[in-house]
Formats: C-alpha cells, sequence, structure tokens
C-alpha cells in the first residue's frame, strides 16, 4: 500500500490536526525531503505530528483554540495562538511559543526556546480577570525559557529538567521553579521570594540587545537573603516590600530599604544604601560606601575593631576610613556597630560589648609622644592610638615598672613601639607591626599578629613573634625563642661571644633565617626551623641538636660541627655578610665519615679538624684541606685542590682538576683513580708531577 505523503513544496498547508494525522509523511518536497515545512493546525483536534515529521523541521501554527500539537526529532518553532494549548516539541532544539492562555509547553530533548505569557490575566466566567496558569517542562538539554507576564501573580511550575538552563523573567510570584540555574531579567526588575531568588545559581542582568537592563531585585519576604554566590561581582538594585534582610555580592550594590526595619550587607564593592524608613542595619563590607539612614535610629555595621578606623566630619556626614572596610560616607546613622562594642555619635561614646550606648570607652591619645606610665595604668585604658585621625599611626610606649602588661585588646591592629623597665618585663602587644625592647632582665615578650621587632636584651628572655615575618634579637642570656607562622629573622647569642649559651629556638612555619652568633667551644640546646626552606648562619654547631634545618651559611672564619650535623643540611653556603664574604670553611669535630659532595655542589670550602684524624670528601669546587696529626682521609672529588696532609699516615685523593698535594710528615699515600700506566711522572724542584 502506497504512503500516504503531503508534499507542501514551500507553502504554507493549512488543516484540521486530524488531516495532518491522516497523512504518513509530511515533507517539503520529494526533491527535497529534508527542508522545514509549514503547516498551520486551524481547528482544535490534537495534531501528533510527531511520526509524519520524523527529523524534519517544521513551522507549526495553531489556532486560537485550544491546540495540542506535537513535532518530531527536527529543530521545530511551534506557535501556540490565544487557547490553552499543550505544545510538545520532541526532540531537537525547538523554538515554542505559548502566547496567551493557560499553556502546557514541553521542550524535550535538545537546547529549547521556550517562552510563554501574554498580559498574565485571563478572563474568567463571571467576567473578571484571572492570573494565568503556566507549566514548562524544558527536558534535558541547556534551555532558555522565557515568561512575558506583567500580572502581579500568576501561578504553575517551571522545570528545567536536565543541563544548564536559563530563565528570563519580571515576576516570580506564585511559582514553583525546579532545576533552573540562571536567572536573566527580562524587564527593568524582577520580583519574587528569597527562596526564589536562592533556588538559582546564578543572577545576570538583561542581555536583551535593545533594553540590556542591570539586576534589579524586588524581594517580596522578610526572610534572610545570601545573594553573594549568585551576583559575585555583579552589581545589583534591590527593595522590597516590608523589612527585607539581603547580603549582596562584590559588585556596586544601590539598596532601597522599605518602610520598616531592614537589614542590608553589601559585602564588597562600592555601595549606595538608603535606609528609609525604619530602624535599620546597614553594613557597607569592603569598598568606598554611601550609607544614608534615613528615619528611624539606624546603625551602620563595621568588621574591625573600634581602633582600626578614623572619622572625621564632611558636609553633615560622618566619614569612617579603616584598611579593612575602605571609606563610607554616613547620613542619618544613629550609631556604629563594630566587633567589639558600639559607638554612639549623639554622645561621641562607645561601649564595649554592647548593643546599646553606656560608660564612655576609656582612650589613650599619644598624638605623636613617648608616653611613660605602669603597666597597670596603660592596662586601665580600652583603646591606645596616635589620634583619632590616624588610629595606625604607631604609638611609643615605656612601662616604667616591671610585671605582666597585656595590651593586645587596647592597641588592637595599631602597631606599637613598647620599651620595658630594667626588671623582669612581660609585655604582649596586639595585631600590629610592633617594637618590643625588654632590657636587662628575664623577659617574656610576645608579638602578637603582625611584623613585629623585638629585642630581648640581657638575660634569660623568651620571644614569642607569633603570626608575621619577624624580626626576633635574643642578645644576651639564654634564651628560650618562638618565632611562630611567617618569614622569620632570628637572631641569638652574643656576636663572638666567648661564654657558652643555652639555646632553645623553634622558627616555626615560614622560611626563617637564624644566626647564632656565639663562638663558644661548648652550648647546649635545640634549634628547630620548623616547616619551610630554612637558613641557619653559625660560628659554631658544637652542643647543639639542629631539626629541619635546610641550608648553614658559614659565619666567622670556619664553622665547627661533628660529621652528623654537617649532614643534616641540604646545602652549606658562604657567608653573604656585607662585611666579609667568608668563604665556607669546615672544622671537622670527629673523625667519622663525612661526604659533603651534596652539601657543597661546585662550592669551594677550607675543610680543617681538631680531632686526630678526619675523613672528608668534598664536592667540585676548588677546595683547601688542611689536615690534623692523626691519619686522614681526604676526597676532593672534582676541582683544583690543595691538600696538606700534616702529620700521620693520610690517604689523599684531589680527584679531577689540577691539584697540589702535600703529605707533610708520617707515611702519605696519593690515591689516583686510573691504572699506573695512565698516568706520567716527572719532578719539579723535588716535587713529583
Amino acid at each position: 500500500m502506497a504512503l500516504n505523503i503531503l508534499d507542501t513544496n514551500g507553502a504554507t498547508i493549512t488543516n484540521t490536526g486530524t488531516e495532518f494525522e491522516a497523512y504518513d509523511v509530511i515533507r517539503y518536497s520529494e526533491a527535497n525531503p529534508s527542508a522545514t515545512v509549514s503547516v498551520t493546525v486551524s481547528d482544535s483536534s490534537a495534531a501528533d505530528l510527531a511520526d509524519e515529521l520524523g527529523s524534519v523541521s517544521a513551522n507549526v501554527t495553531g489556532s486560537s483554540d485550544d491546540n495540542t500539537i506535537t513535532t518530531g526529532a527536527g529543530n521545530d518553532t511551534i506557535s501556540g495562538g490565544d487557547g490553552a494549548d499543550t505544545l510538545n516539541g520532541g526532540a531537537g532544539d525547538d523554538t515554542i511559543y505559548g502566547n496567551a492562555g493557560n499553556d502546557k509547553l514541553i521542550g524535550g530533548d535538545g537546547n529549547d526556546s521556550i517562552t510563554d505569557g501574554g498580559f498574565g490575566f485571563l478572563t474568567g466566567p463571571d467576567g473578571s480577570l484571572q492570573p494565568e496558569v503556566v507549566d514548562i517542562d524544558g527536558g534535558d538539554g541547556d534551555d532558555l525559557i522565557t515568561i512575558e507576564r506583567f500580572a502581579p501573580l500568576i501561578s504553575g511550575t517551571i522545570d528545567g529538567g536536565a543541563g544548564i538552563d536559563m530563565l528570563r523573567a519580571s515576576a516570580l510570584r506564585g511559582l514553583t521553579i525546579k532545576n533552573v540555574e540562571v536567572l536573566e531579567l527580562a524587564d527593568f526588575q524582577v520580583s519574587g521570594s528569597s527562596a526564589q531568588f536562592e533556588s538559582f545559581d546564578k543572577i545576570a542582568g538583561s542581555t536583551d540587545p535593545v533594553f540590556s537592563f542591570a539586576p534589579s531585585l524586588v524581594v517580596t519576604d522578610s526572610a534572610h537573603l545570601d545573594l553573594s554566590d549568585e551576583l559575585g561581582d555583579l552589581g545589583t538594585l534591590v527593595r522590597g516590600f516590608s523589612g527585607i534582610d539581603v547580603k549582596t555580592g562584590d559588585g556596586d550594590d544601590e539598596f532601597a530599604g522599605s518602610n520598616v526595619n531592614d537589614i542590608f550587607d553589601g559585602s564588597g564593592g562600592s555601595d549606595l544604601i538608603n535606609g528609609n524608613d525604619g530602624d535599620d542595619k546597614l553594613t557597607g563590607g569592603a569598598g568606598n560606601d554611601t550609607i544614608n539612614g534615613g528615619a528611624g535610629i539606624d546603625t551602620a555595621a563595621f568588621t574591625g575593631n573600634f581602633v582600626d578606623y578614623s572619622f572625621a566630619v564632611d558636609d553633615g556626614s560622618r566619614v569612617v576610613t579603616s584598611v579593612l572596610d575602605g571609606t563610607d560616607r554616613l547620613t542619618d546613622v544613629e550609631f556604629a556597630r563594630f566587633a567589639d562594642g558600639v559607638y554612639n555619635f549623639a554622645t561621641e561614646t562607645f561601649t564595649v560589648n554592647s548593643p546599646e550606648p553606656g560608660t564612655p570607652l576609656n582612650i589613650l591619645d599619644t598624638n605623636g609622644a613617648t608616653i611613660t606610665k605602669t603597666g597597670a595604668e596603660f592596662e586601665a585604658y580600652d583603646v591606645i592610638r596616635d589620634s583619632e585621625i590616624n588610629p595606625l599611626v604607631a604609638v611609643h610606649l615605656v612601662i616604667s615598672d616591671s610585671g605582666t602588661v597585656d595590651l593586645s585588646d587596647e592597641l588592637g591592629s595599631g602597631s606599637a613601639d613598647v620599651t620595658g623597665s630594667g626588671g623582669d618585663n612581660a609585655i604582649t602587644t596586639g595585631a600590629g607591626n610592633d617594637t618590643i625592647a625588654g632590657g636587662d632582665g628575664a623577659d617574656t615578650l610576645n608579638g602578637g599578629g603582625g611584623n613585629d621587632w623585638i629585642n630581648g636584651g640581657a638575660g634569660n628572655d623568651t620571644l614569642n613573634g607569633g603570626d608575621g615575618n619577624d624580626h626576633i634579637s635574643g642578645d644576651l642570656g639564654n634564651d628560650v625563642i618562638r618565632g611562630g607562622a611567617g618569614n622569620d629573622t632570628i637572631d641569638d647569642g652574643e656576636i663572638f661571644g666567648l661564654n657558652p649559651e643555652v639555646v632553645d629556638i623553634d622558627a616555626g612555619d615560614g622560611d626563617d633565617s637564624i644566626s647564632v652568633g656565639t663562638v663558644a667551644p661548648w652550648n647546649s640546646g635545640t634549634i628547630d626551623g620548623g616547616d619551610g626552606i630554612d637558613t641557619l648562619q653559625a660560628a659554631s654547631l658544637r652542643g647543639l641538636t639542629i631539626k629541619n634545618i635546610e641550608v648553614l651559611e658559614t659565619e666567622g672564619w670556619s664553622v665547627a660541627g661533628s660529621s652528623a650535623q654537617f649532614e643534616s643540611f641540604d646545602k652549606i653556603v658562604w657567608s653573604t655578610d656585607p662585611f666579609g664574604d667568608f668563604r665556607a670553611a669546615v672544622t671537622l669535630t670527629d673523625s667519622v665519615h663525612l661526604d659533603l659532595a651534596n652539601e657543597l655542589g661546585d662550592l669551594g670550602a677550607f675543610i680543617n679538624g681538631d680531632v686526630f684524624g678526619i675523613d672528608v670528601k668534598t664536592g667540585g669546587g676548588d677546595d683547601e684541606f688542611t689536615g690534623t696529626d692523626g691519619n686522614d682521609i681526604f676526597d676532593g672529588s672534582s676541582g683544583n685542590d690543595i691538600l696538606n696532609g700534616n702529620a700521620g699516615n693520610d690517604n689523599l685523593i684531589g680527584g679531577a682538576g689540577n691539584d697540589t698535594i702535600n703529605g707533610g710528615a708520617g707515611i702519605d699515600t696519593a690515591l689516583f683513580a686510573g691504572n699506573f700506566a695512565d698516568y706520567s711522572f716527572a719532578l719539579n724542584n723535588g716535587i713529583t708531577s
């Protein structure tokens, strides 16, 4: 039986749904069967054309009645007319227009574009206006769904299905939204609830080539709404009907509050915040913000402690500045909330850790002077700063008595130059870049956060750098030094001192530089570099336990140590002292075999010992070896080496390179790598070469 085929031949064919379904095949022509066809369904009868069209793309237009239209696997365009239509695009990248009426629109597989809407109202049986019902299923694929409705209330469900789907809308109220990742404005604003806005992964401005709107959101409820992830760096306008609570992203936002109590957090960006009526809590966050509280008792909230901010008045506005939050301009704002309390602009008072103003804060403004007081007198203050205008300028304090003084709260993140008395001081500063000098007693100095300079002076001190890149000097005495996190510079021991010291250093995390200046023949204690690439400058290692130090930098004429101590390093380098570029010089204190080929690399070194017989191998540099009075073993590897065996029966290896070997007293042996026949011999002034 022959197939019943409809060839449109480029014309738009109008039939009833039943008449179209009577065909077995609908196509453009026998010669061009894959070209797009255009058909119009003239009545409300169902038109399931999936089999008839197959993979042919079709432009299908419905009537003004209630149409049920299904197309095939092509890239189809379906327009439903004014009735309550059910339109199914099937497979393919389809474009579906529901137009007016309560439509059910199904995209099917493929990246579909689905548009529904008229003016958002239908006429009910009694002639009244009724809101339309939306029923959209995008199906699999990255779909674009557009709702063109302006009614204050619509209802229904939008399900994007699998894929990265985008919704363009001007109103979300009344809708249930599922599996839609991106919200794009279809108008100058979009209204919806907190839950609806937070259901999206991203909110974007309009991409309409004619009307390109930045995001403008109207929040319809008072639930907390955090859009920091959805907006990212995109600025937006946010407003609401009654008491909204919104946090935006890092863009330049504008907030218009309601007539009751609002909460707004602008995060980053330079925001424009208008609280309007009500008792509002307004946070500009990072960036240079403008905050207008409007009517009511309003509070501007800030991230840091009170001492971190400076205050000024400009043309009737309060200007509040800090490193954390930038420069904010406040108008009609009654209170400022900080991490450690509340400031009352009317009374110019600060209340610590209280939601309401009370007893004024006791503030010491040094105004650039050096202030001398007892520790108790300094601790009696709530805030110590240079001035209200410059709260982060370093203050200069002298503590006139000994004892424990904790100024971490008083200083906050401000910097301080603190000098202790000659007694036993226990001083703690804040999170700024501080300088602490302890004097002659047994001091405990704690730098806290920041890049601190700490000097213990004479006495057995305990010095803690805390976080930051600190400079810590133990000076005289048996000190305990803790660098903490950061790239610290630690100096312990009397420079060229001859008195033995007890060393206790833990540099902590970071790439630290540690210097032990004593040249006493015997010290004791532990040096631990901690995590990181750490460097030790030392003149003597004897008596010390070395842990987690990667680089030894020679300091002085020679560094004395055991074979195990030298081999504990990854690298040995010359001194970088600008006043004396000392070549790497090693004095070995035991007779255990020492292989420095990896530690020295191509660096030349002086090698000697202070025991009876040493056993050393160096690297590829030009080395000089001075033997002991015992039986020494030396292997110069490569390089032009000078070997002096001195007394004893020595085994001396020059290795590759032009070497000079002087056995000295005793029965000495020069060792060579090759066979006897590979070498020639000559005498030069009694010297065999």
